[in-house]
């Protein structure tokens, strides 16, 4: 691309944040949005993509395009401030589902209060927030019954296990796992992704099983993500943990992941930066030279939409960038349409794209 046409774009890309002003000050809370907008600058000062050296601030509307392409905008701070707060309305919630040892099951997304169990287990939830057990005494030779939480397209949820475990669920994801634990391990299972925050025990193991692999720790903070169909990634945020398949395993230090192939089973190691792993736990999606089918694939599950590429080239389409939660679909899909000059279309709950 000539060096007049991305400066087109990147003239384009201005006016349209100057364009959105105006909704962008009807929904914005300064305070708060600029708040968490000054951690970020604080943690990580500057990042440099393709040619350019820019602040966190501006990091918010970049999106990068192909391996060297980028879209840069010079806003006004109080523009800057906007484009990374807005606020509307999020995506409608589907059910929230808890289903307990006897079969019952229990809609939390309309449940306040402790919940009938059966077992001498307080099972106390917030409708569409969290859900916590507390563990207590119990008699000897009575197994914990398995509880499954379902966590739909457009939801998330935060789970607290009666060993002080928290676990927080991403959309499309369900968690497996017993009402209370053994004296010897804790064992959960896992289909989705979910941020874990494992408390410390160094009498029992804590091992997550997801897909082709599992993960086992004493006590530590991570990511695991075990989509049907997709690659499995654990990343390690705090502590230590082991990835095991059935074929190898490796050991995470902290800014690490492991990626498994599923088909062979094999295990690759490379340094993260872990937090942008875990940041939709926090509201936000953080990609970093991510392939826009990549991208379109976590938007479905929030959302709770479909997007259908009719060019199979545009799959491979790179980006850099953040997408908030609460932002409008529409006004996501807006921005990827005016930095990308890519045709997309969209209908009722399907997104097309070229």
């Amino acid at each position: 691309m000539s060096q007049k046409n991305q400066e087109n774009k990147k003239k384009y890309f201005e006016r349209y944040l100057a364009e959105r002003q105006e909704e962008f000050e009807q929904n914005y809370n300064d305070e708060k949005a600029w708040g968490k907008l000054e951690k970020r600058i604080k943690r990580r000062q500057t990042m440099r993509i393709g040619l350019y050296s820019i602040s966190t601030a501006a990091a918010v509307i970049v999106f990068a395009i192909g391996l060297n392409t980028v879209f840069l905008s010079k806003p006004t701070e109080k523009i800057s401030k906007m484009a990374s707060a807005v606020k509307t309305e999020r995506p409608l919630q589907q059910e929230v589902t808890l289903t307990l040892g006897n079969g019952q099951q229990v809609n939390l997304s309309a449940t306040n209060g402790n919940i009938e169990n059966g077992e001498e287990i307080i099972i106390s939830n917030k409708a569409n927030q969290s859900l916590t057990y507390k563990n207590t005494k119990q008699e000897e030779g009575v197994p914990p019954q398995n509880n499954t939480l379902h966590v739909p397209r457009g939801s998330e949820y935060l789970l607290e296990l009666s060993d002080g475990t928290k676990i927080w669920m991403n959309s499309d994801s369900k968690l497996c796992y017993p009402s209370y634990f053994a004296k010897d391990i804790r064992e959960v299972y896992l289909e989705g992704e979910a941020f874990f925050d494992v408390a410390e025990d160094n009498k029992r193991k804590f091992i997550v099983h997801a897909g082709v692999h599992h993960v086992e720790v004493l006590g530590t903070s991570f990511n695991v993500s075990a989509y049907p169909g997709q690659a499995e990634h654990t990343t390690l945020s705090e502590g230590k943990l082991k990835v095991v398949t059935s074929k190898s395993s490796v050991i995470l230090h902290p800014n690490q992941q492991a990626t498994i192939t599923k088909e062979t089973q094999s295990i690759t190691k490379r340094e993260v930066e872990a937090s942008r792993f875990s940041s939709w736990i926090k509201g936000t999606y953080e990609f970093k030279n991510t392939s826009f089918e990549e991208i379109t694939a976590q938007m479905s599950r929030w959302y709770d939409v479909e997007f259908i590429f009719n060019k199979e080239s545009l799959k491979k389409k790179r980006f850099t960038g953040v997408i908030f939660k609460q932002q409008d679909l529409d006004l996501s899909i807006e921005v990827f349409r005016k930095v990308s000059n890519i045709q997309i279309i969209r209908s009722g709950n399907t997104i097309y794209i070229g």
